[in-house]
């Protein structure tokens, strides 16, 4: 007998940035992060095993919604690229939302690339009425419709509507998704007026983690809903 059916289900969870997927990992849960969409296609192709079942888009996103501020939790009931909206399992969506006390269900938008301009986080929103903007989620969502796997999102809000981000930051931000504190530095050094806006992001980005460790426990091990539907399936 294949020795693959024999897995213990689990849940792909794709990130962006590596202490989202160190933040997520557990028994149960098989985590993967690339801020390169193509890299991140490959390891998402790589994970996917006739044990897995379903994937989850965790980590960090910008808030569009003028409530949505730092460290505020978001679950996704739908999913637009551009004028293109991608499945998302409203199932799934619901017992995310009974497990994160608080959490605001929104549209969410892909994004091929950072949006760093409040003016132009605002007319993202205005489109679709969404309420939140990450860059893994699009990817993730396609490769679980090929896939035939269910698909959710639970996302912090690390900037805000009116949060600009700095060069500097982008430019901290490896392909693999680990961060590079001397580029950060390195960019700084030539646009020192990008200091106020780093550490308003930095704060954010504190208060985004500490979310995120908070909602994490409280997704338990299963992270709310497709493990355990598919052992009690299976029975």
């Amino acid at each position: 007998m294949n020795s693959a059916l024999n897995q213990a289900p689990f849940v792909l969870l794709v990130s962006g940035m590596a202490f989202e997927a160190e933040i997520a990992a557990g028994a149960q849960v098989r985590s993967i992060c690339a801020s390169d969409p193509e890299q991140l296609k490959q390891r998402i192709a790589a994970g996917l095993t006739p044990a897995c079942a379903g994937i989850l888009s965790f980590g960090t996103c910008a808030g569009l919604a003028p409530t949505l501020v730092a460290g505020s939790w978001i679950v996704g009931h739908s999913l637009w690229v551009d004028d293109e909206e991608l499945p998302v399992d409203g199932a799934w969506s619901h017992q995310l939302l009974r497990a994160l006390p608080g959490a605001l269900p929104v549209g969410v938008a892909g994004s091929l690339s950072p949006i760093t301009d409040p003016a132009d986080k605002l007319a993202l929103a205005r489109r679709h009425r969404l309420g939140a903007l990450d860059m893994e989620s699009h990817v993730a969502a396609r490769a679980a419709a090929d896939a035939g796997l269910p698909f959710g999102i639970a996302r912090v809000v690390l900037d805000g509507l009116q949060v600009r981000i700095p060069d500097c930051a982008l430019a901290g931000i490896q392909p693999d998704g680990r961060a590079d504190a001397l580029a950060v530095a390195r960019s700084l050094i030539r646009q020192p007026w990008d200091l106020p806006a780093l550490l308003r992001l930095a704060y954010g980005a504190w208060r985004a983690r500490q979310a995120l460790v908070l909602g994490r426990r409280r997704m338990g091990d299963a992270l709310a809903w497709p493990i355990e539907q598919a052992r009690r399936a299976a029975n």
